[in-house]
C-alpha cells in the first residue's frame, strides 16, 4: 500500500507539476523532485506511526496512522518552504503557505490510512479461520483480537494482537503449536508472523525484513527466506 501510494502520488505530481514545478522543471527533474518529497513524507509518516505504536502498544494501527498523518503534516509544513528556498533559489516556485501544506499532507495521510482501514477488515474476514487458536485463551480479555506476531525472549513469548501486546511464560515452540489454525509461519528462530499481518517486505543491509500492519519490523533468517518467498510475501 505504501509503495503503491508513493508511486501514484509521485507520478501524478510529476505530470501535473503543481506549485510551479511544471513551468520551471523538465519532466525528469519533476520526477526526481516529487519522488523525493512524497517518499520523504511517507517515510516520515511510517516512522511516526511505528514510534507511536512502540511507545503506546495499546494504540491500534488505524488510530496511530491518523495521528501520524497530522504530525507528519506539521513537520513537512515546517521543513518544505525553507528547503525549497535553499535548493531552488530564484526559480519562482509557488510554495504554498505552511497551513496549506499541512492540510494537503495530512489529507493524503488520512486518505491512505482510511484505505487501509477499509481494506484490512475485509481481508481479515476472509483469512481469519472460524476456530480460534488455543493461544488466545492465554490472553487477557482486553488484548484478545487477531494475532499478528509472536516474539520469543528470556523464556517468554510476546503475543502482539490488533489490540495490544501481552507476554506469556512458555516455550516458543508451544506457542507456535497453539496458534494453529492461523495462516502464518516462522520467519526467524524468535519470530512468527501471521500472513495477513505483513504489510510489505524489503531488504535492509542485505537482510530481508517484514513490516507488519502494526508498524513492527520483523527480521527474516536466511534459513526461512525460501519459505517466506514460497508464500509470495516478497
Amino acid at each position: 500500500m505504501i509503495g503503491l501510494s508513493w508511486l501514484v502520488l509521485s507520478v501524478s505530481f510529476a505530470i501535473s507539476g503543481p506549485f510551479g514545478t511544471y513551468e520551471h522543471f523538465a519532466y525528469p527533474v519533476r520526477m526526481t523532485f516529487w519522488f523525493s518529497v512524497v517518499g520523504g513524507a511517507l517515510a516520515l509518516g511510517v516512522a511516526i506511526r511505528a514510534t507511536l505504536q512502540h511507545l503506546m502498544p495499546a494504540m491500534t494501527f488505524q488510530v496511530a496512522s491518523f495521528v501520524a498523518a497530522v504530525l507528519t503534516g506539521g513537520l513537512v509544513a515546517a521543513a518544505v518552504p525553507p528547503a525549497v528556498a535553499a535548493f531552488f533559489p530564484g526559480d519562482g516556485l509557488l510554495v504554498p503557505g505552511r497551513a496549506e501544506i499541512m492540510v494537503v499532507v495530512a489529507s493524503m495521510g488520512f486518505g491512505i490510512a482510511l484505505m487501509r482501514h477499509l481494506l484490512t477488515p475485509e481481508m481479515s474476514a476472509t483469512a481469519q479461520p472460524s476456530r480460534a487458536p488455543r493461544l488466545m485463551q492465554r490472553l487477557p480479555d482486553t488484548i484478545r483480537g487477531r494475532i499478528l506476531h509472536l516474539c520469543a525472549g528470556d523464556h517468554y513469548v510476546e503475543v502482539a494482537t490488533e489490540r495490544g501486546r501481552h507476554r506469556i511464560l512458555m516455550r516458543f515452540s508451544d506457542a507456535i503449536e497453539e496458534v494453529v489454525p492461523l495462516d502464518g509461519l516462522r520467519v526467524h528462530r524468535s519470530h512468527w508472523v501471521a500472513r495477513d499481518a505483513v504489510a510489505e517486505a524489503r531488504r535492509a543491509g542485505g537482510r530481508l525484513v517484514l513490516l507488519l500492519n502494526n508498524g513492527t519490523e520483523v527480521p527474516v533468517s536466511r534459513a526461512y527466506e525460501e519459505a517466506v518467498s514460497a508464500l509470495g510475501l516478497f
